[in-house]
């Protein structure tokens, strides 16, 4: 919540009523137990209007008796030190998961363990692989346990991934997951787990044939394994995805209008049109756009070779990011992790964070070769 996306304040409002419909959804559900996977806001410095909208959330969840368990994603992690957002809303039974307290114990013997989103470079990966054999050990004393987690797992993410499935550790009844704003349902160790995927379009990406199905996760736990329940939303805004050359443009117009006479949601859709050929964009885009006036909220016009390219809603610099991998090699992941130390919060605290973090990448090297 928070994310202003293309600068709408339509598309802002968009993600607080997705979020306003998941709670109302939740309470018809009677639900016990929220558990939220990360990125609640789209930064750790959200607008006033979403912190309001969340502490209304979840004080309609306290007062219907539903707990909120969560972990910080990667836009709600703050600097070292500072509190993130979520701790306003502890009076509302809201409990963070952190690496310092990362168990949750609910009624009759249920445990949500978790901690807060992990970069972790290849050489920072036995860490976070020791963190969770620990949960994997704690959860042994409870009759049921869930893991909820904020990272980049292979194969769901390919590139810059933070773990592999296999590392996920065995002992859990299921694995509750953020990060990947697509849902993806899966197993691991037999066992039942889930990216819930983001309740908004964040990416032209998660559009299928027009539609955004988005929602969440009904998970039972009552009986012998756990039970996956797809449950979904309808305040989602529609998008249309068009492939636009320069033989197809005469056409595009008609087919727009077509499939904006059969949409039944009450919200204009956003319009994507991707672009194959010789075509100037900026201008198709202002035609389009003063054409479709009051049709369609906003016209975007992409190259169609961004097609399989995720939309960047970070703070970092992929060009940057980009310059660094290449040029660097092996010292890539260690680069990286300075620039992000460096970019969270004041140069003091950033510092100090670069010093350990490069003690550390020195003593897994030295670890690797036998020698300094």
């Amino acid at each position: 919540m928070g994310y202003t996306q293309y600068g709408l304040r339509e598309r802002e409002e968009d993600f607080y009523e997705a979020f306003r419909e998941v709670v109302e959804r939740v309470l018809e559900e009677h639900v016990d137990v929220l558990v939220h996977a990360g990125d609640v806001f789209h930064s750790p410095k959200p607008p006033i209007k979403a912190l309001k909208v969340a502490q209304d959330a979840f004080a309609r969840l306290r007062e219907r008796g539903v707990k909120v368990v969560a972990i910080l994603g990667g836009h709600d992690v703050v600097r070292r030190r500072a509190l993130p957002p979520l701790a306003l809303y502890e009076r509302f039974n809201v409990r963070v998961l952190t690496r310092e307290n990362p168990v949750a114990e609910l009624d009759e013997g249920l445990a949500v363990m978790g901690f807060e989103h992990l970069p972790a470079p290849y050489w920072r990966r036995a860490e976070l692989k020791r963190l969770l054999a620990r949960l994997a050990s704690r959860a042994k004393a409870y009759r049921r346990s869930v893991l909820v987690l904020h990272q980049a797992i292979y194969p769901f993410v390919p590139l810059d991934y933070e773990l592999s499935v296999d590392d996920l550790p065995r002992g859990f009844d299921y694995y509750a997951l953020g990060h990947v704003h697509k849902l993806t349902v899966f197993r691991v160790w037999g066992k039942p787990a889930a990216y819930s995927g983001s309740t908004e379009v964040v990416s032209v990406s998660e559009v299928y044939g027009g539609a955004a199905e988005k929602g969440f996760l009904l998970v039972d736990l009552s009986g012998d394994e756990a039970e996956v329940q797809r449950v979904k939303i309808n305040s989602v805004r529609p998008q249309l995805v068009f492939e636009v050359s320069a033989n197809t443009l005469n056409d595009v117009l008609g087919l727009v209008l077509r499939r904006l006479a059969v949409l039944e949601s009450g919200k204009e859709p956003i319009l994507h049109l991707r672009v194959r050929g010789e075509l100037d964009r900026r201008v198709l885009e202002r035609s389009l756009s003063k054409k479709l006036s009051g049709k369609v909220l906003k016209v975007r016009v992409i190259a169609a070779s961004e097609e399989a390219v995720e939309e960047d809603v970070t703070v970092e610099v992929p060009s940057l990011r980009g310059l660094i991998k290449e040029e660097l090699g092996s010292y890539a992941d260690l680069a990286l992790a300075l620039l992000d130390a460096f970019s969270r919060g004041g140069v003091e605290e950033a510092i100090a964070e670069a010093e350990r973090l490069f003690k550390e990448f020195k003593r897994c090297r030295e670890g690797d070769s036998g020698e300094a």
